[in-house]
């Protein structure tokens, strides 16, 4: 079976793991947004971070998405030594973090 994960509001975000791996085979579709940038914050030592809008990741865990199905929004993945794999469509940006990340794309065997 398949489901329509989907989020509204300016400020959501689909799927969320933090601090732990996460491994996603998407044969459907998720709708996110653009995802947003938060700015330094001097007083409170806060350093600027970016926040996905369809898939974030937290952490060094690594993470895995296989999609065949369709992202749309934004992906950041933490830290780890992450994989993407996109057989589908991902209409967003694609942030891999740090780590021996890896991503490909084309027709699925």
């Amino acid at each position: 079976s398949y489901v329509l994960v989907g989020v509204t509001g300016g400020d959501a975000i689909a799927v969320e793991i933090g601090y732990m791996s996460l491994t996603l085979e998407n044969r459907g579709t998720i709708n996110g947004w653009t995802g947003t940038s938060i700015p330094a914050d001097d007083v409170f030592g806060q350093e600027a971070q970016y926040f996905a809008g369809a898939i974030h990741t937290l952490g060094t865990a690594s993470d895995v998405i296989v999609n065949h199905g369709v992202i749309n929004g934004s992906i950041h993945l933490g830290d780890g030594d992450d994989r993407i794999e996109n057989y589908g469509t991902i209409a967003g940006d694609v942030l891999l973090g740090n780590g021996n990340d890896s991503s490909s794309s084309g027709l699925a065997a």
